[in-house]
């Protein structure tokens, strides 16, 4: 195994790149969504933010861990070369540190795809069923008891990972002796046919071909909808660019079932891996905490507009939360 390959440097700079772009740009929207959000978008609102703090610790979590990730026999072995890699502790405290932060931007992805079919649902909600609308503290519970629920499961799958350094150093005695003495940072997970992992790699195997054949279904619903209501031009605008809006999204999670495939192949064949593909397994999961805060704050009018007058002082822009024909 190469222990220093060239993919290693375009993996850093590109975890680096994206993951910072996700953090300022969730900061961003979390700003505007808190102090510019009109009042008839308040309750989706907080479906928005809920998504964008897991999009920004996801990103964040990117910029600290950026793995290279390979399998041998049931394990999984990370070898990390982001900011983590530099900590100003012993090489097991770092490793340790690593994972966590592994563990969160894995999940973290998930539940940002499991935020983009919740806002499908309400979506189609809205527009099907406008005499019955979902209560503001009903988000809110959904909210808080789906992040409660995601804190406790990265808890016990961190509970039940994290093991001493010397552990993970016999398993590599066997398999890539070279890491041992090396200056990486490195963790491993010594059985990925345990529950937590199956359960982890099964959704992620799944989750791309639900949400495709979902928003098949919701925009069905919802032009089907739309077509029977007498909605002004304003309106009707609205809802095809909060459409489009979850369209684009849906996008990334489809990309990465491509390479969540590879991994699970080359897992159960132990077929050969290169470095290359060690580092790209990763790589789309920041681009998706990075791209949802863009595609929200241009497709989103209030807050498209919020975001220009900040940066664009010459744009004319006399009540940016007043839009009622957004």
């Amino acid at each position: 195994m190469e222990l220093e390959h060239w993919s290693d440097y375009y993996s850093m700079a590109w975890n680096y790149s994206v993951g910072t772009v996700g953090v300022v740009m969730n900061f961003i929207l979390i700003y505007i969504i808190r102090n510019n959000t009109p009042e008839y978008m308040k309750t989706y609102a907080i479906v928005l933010q809920t998504g964008s703090y897991w999009d920004l610790i996801t990103a964040f979590s990117a910029i600290i861990t950026s793995a290279r990730y390979f399998a041998t026999g049931k394990s999984a072995v990370l070898m990390f070369h982001g900011l983590g890699k530099y900590l100003p502790f012993d090489k097991e405290i770092n490793s340790q540190i690593c994972f966590t932060f592994f563990t969160i931007e894995m999940h973290g992805f998930l539940f940002s795809i499991f935020i983009i079919i919740y806002c499908l649902y309400y979506r189609k909600r809205v527009v099907t069923r406008s005499y019955d609308p979902i209560s503001k503290r009903s988000i809110q519970i959904f909210c808080i008891a789906s992040t409660m629920f995601m804190i406790v499961y990265i808890f016990l799958m961190l509970y039940s990972h994290l093991i001493p350094l010397s552990t993970i150093d016999e398993l590599l005695k066997t398999s890539r002796p070279e890491l041992i003495n090396s200056t990486w940072i490195y963790f491993a997970i010594m059985d990925l046919s345990e529950f937590q992992d199956s359960l982890t790699e099964g959704f992620s195997m799944t989750q791309s071909t639900f949400i495709m054949i979902y928003l098949i279904y919701c925009r069905h619903k919802i032009l089907k909808t739309l077509k029977t209501l007498n909605l002004s031009p304003a309106t009707m605008e609205l809802q095809k660019s909060l459409m489009k809006t979850l369209l684009i999204q849906t996008f990334i999670p489809i990309f990465h079932i491509l390479f969540t495939i590879r991994y699970a192949y080359v897992v159960f064949t132990n077929s050969a891996q290169t470095p290359f593909f060690e580092n790209f397994i990763e790589t789309t999961i920041p681009v998706l905490a990075a791209i949802t805060p863009l595609i929200t704050l241009y497709f989103i009018k209030p807050y498209r507009i919020v975001l220009t007058k900040y940066f664009w002082s010459g744009y004319n822009c006399t009540d940016c939360c007043g839009f009622s024909n957004f």
